[in-house]
């Protein structure tokens, strides 16, 4: 099946990289819907530890000259998509991070969605973020964020 976004094309990676899904224990098979989904994208529910979410923070457009009679207006977009890992260890949110970073860094042939190309993917910085309270009765977690700088190209239909 193809992708038909970014989302769904870097979710892709990550289940196709068998490091990270091991990992993580995902084992999810979006084909028959079955498995154990621990990779998300903007949301996720209270699944067990570890699990990740990621979210594309911001991005922004440049778009080039149409040619006069085309309907086409291509563009370049530029942004940042962050990865947040959720896991009950310090270190061994770290280690993930480093799993994560290692299947999305440069992967720009192996993620793909309909119609547009990735030209550039790469981690840009990793943190902690501070987590008090992920819920009611539920441990605390050590959140890891990676934040990666992306580019690519596409195209609209104007009318």
């Amino acid at each position: 099946m193809a992708s038909t976004d970014l989302a769904q094309a870097v979710l892709v990676q990550l289940r196709a990289t068998s490091a990270v899904a091991n990992a993580f224990g995902d084992t999810w098979n979006p084909t028959n819907n079955t498995g154990v989904m621990k990779f998300f994208f903007d949301w996720a529910g209270q699944p067990d530890e570890p699990y990740l979410t990621a979210i594309e923070a911001w991005e922004t457009y440049e778009f080039m000259t149409r040619t006069t009679g085309k309907t086409l207006a291509p563009y370049i977009a530029t942004g940042q998509l962050q990865v947040l890992i959720y896991q009950s260890d310090r270190q061994a949110a770290r280690a993930l991070g480093v799993l994560v970073a290692a299947a999305l860094n440069d992967q720009t042939a192996a993620i793909a969605w309909t119609g547009f190309t990735l030209m550039n993917l790469r981690m840009a910085r990793a943190e902690f973020a501070s987590i008090t309270v992920t819920g009611p009765n539920v441990p605390i977690a050590f959140n890891r964020i990676l934040t990666f700088d992306y580019e690519y190209s596409g195209s609209i239909t104007e009318p």
